[in-house]
């Protein structure tokens, strides 16, 4: 499988060396770029005084568990897994997943830094402890809630995957798992999962035109 990803990015690379890797070097630093601006705005949100608790009706229908295990899994292994099988089936998308991916954080950082909503009090803290807690590292934002990324980013693939059903469904079955998750820890409202496939539909449609124009704009 590695084999055959390094031999059709080889090949890519081949049919047209200097466009395809200045596509990859442009949409990398929007990335990154974005990843940067979503975080920034998450910090701004956590330390505001304006983020105020509200209710939410399927708190009442979903039991509230502890399901810090399936919310690093989706995270950590899954996401990526998704991610690196998407560009090993279509590698000639790599410039197109990366920018959309781009534009998903960049988005994102815009509603977080809109939408003044805290987290709900009684929320269950992802972590785990393994050995040593290895994901204590990693940042919590609390109130970066609407719209969610875990939700979010499996739809995102399985748009990536439409055109190969079981993928697809794999993908849309994993959102669904990791939208109950977050509810049942009660780290996002049901408000920010609804959203969450609205916008990024709109988010992959926005892409593929914008995306366009921008190949046409650079000529490359």
């Amino acid at each position: 499988m590695i084999q055959g990803f390094f031999s059709n990015l080889q090949q890519e690379f081949h049919k047209n060396t200097k466009n395809f890797a200045i596509k990859i070097f442009l949409t990398s630093i929007f990335l990154g770029l974005s990843i940067w601006w979503q975080n920034t705005l998450s910090i701004f949100t956590d330390i505001s005084a304006l983020n105020i608790p509200v209710g939410d009706i399927m708190f009442f229908i979903i039991p509230k568990y502890n399901l810090s295990l399936i919310y690093f899994l989706g995270m950590w292994i899954l996401f990526p897994l998704g991610i690196g099988y998407t560009i090993y089936k279509i590698p000639e998308k790599i410039p197109f997943i990366i920018f959309s991916f781009a534009l998903f954080f960049f988005i994102r950082g815009i509603c977080i830094s809109s939408t003044y909503i805290g987290i709900p009090p009684d929320h269950i803290t992802p972590h785990l402890e393994i050995n040593i807690n290895i994901f204590s590292v990693v940042q919590f934002f609390r109130n970066d809630l609407f719209f969610s990324g875990h939700t979010g980013i499996p739809f995102l693939i399985s748009l990536f995957f439409w055109s190969f059903t079981l993928f697809r469904n794999i993908f849309i079955i994993i959102s669904i798992i990791m939208a109950f998750t977050v509810l049942s820890m009660r780290i996002h409202y049901s408000i920010d999962i609804i959203g969450a496939y609205f916008i990024t539909y709109g988010i992959f449609k926005m892409s593929l035109v914008l995306y366009a124009k921008i190949e046409k704009f650079l000529k490359i």
